[in-house]
């Protein structure tokens, strides 16, 4: 981790920050504390546990995506923007090079729950320039694939629709007792990829949206 870095003269910043979700931080922490009890040999004082849990980190998983494009409609010029990760202690996480859009996937962070936060940085000779996030997930890996797993974007539809419908012969091959591992380990497998999948989409929803503003935006001057 590197010193926080300020930015540069004549720069604007503009940040959005977030954590891990409650949920799955404290499922995460209550294991921890069980743990804690039974290894410790002793009685461990609430304040001993509070203390410990306090300063706890593990690794995460930081999943960010997002394009720039400017306010203005008729301004059809690349907007790039450089960026900077930083944790809930000010550490640099992450620092980008100038960009218009980009998807990022940091799985070398080691840190606590939050928050992690993603300043935007521009000149201000750019013009007013609009950021669209297309996604921004925290988790830790082994909530990948579990009802814990932060993946705001997904609705109950989305869901609905994603569910497998096994034939019953699936059924019966899946009810015998040595697949049901099998099974767990495929059902995580296809939760990370439908995870993934949906950060695709969403990333793509804002480019195509972007695409089309350009594509009104040459039609009305086309007209003229």
């Amino acid at each position: 981790m590197t010193n926080e870095v300020k930015p540069a003269l004549g720069q604007r910043e503009e940040c959005i920050s977030e954590s891990v979700s409650e949920k799955q931080w404290m499922k995460m922490l209550q294991t921890i504390e069980k743990n804690w009890k039974k290894n410790a040999g002793r009685n461990l004082t609430d304040d001993e546990i509070e203390a410990r849990l306090s300063k706890f980190k593990r690794p995460l998983l930081l999943e960010i995506g997002f394009l720039t494009m400017a306010t203005d409609p008729r301004d059809q010029t690349p907007k790039p923007i450089t960026y900077v990760i930083t944790g809930p202690e000010g550490e640099i996480a992450y620092a980008g090079h100038p960009v218009h859009q980009e998807e990022i996937s940091l799985d070398n962070v080691v840190g606590r729950r939050g928050p992690y936060t993603i300043c935007f940085r521009a000149y201000q000779n750019m013009g007013p320039i609009d950021i669209e996030i297309s996604y921004f997930h925290i988790n830790m890996p082994q909530a990948k694939g579990t009802k814990y797993e932060s993946s705001k974007g997904l609705s109950e539809e989305d869901i609905r629709d994603l569910a497998p419908t096994p034939t019953e012969e699936e059924m019966q091959y899946y009810a015998k007792e040595e697949h049901i591992a099998e099974l767990k380990r495929d059902m995580r497998q296809l939760g990370s990829s439908v995870y993934h999948a949906h950060n695709e989409q969403q990333h793509v929803k804002q480019i195509q949206l972007y695409q089309h503003r350009c594509l009104y935006v040459f039609g009305v001057k086309r007209k003229w």
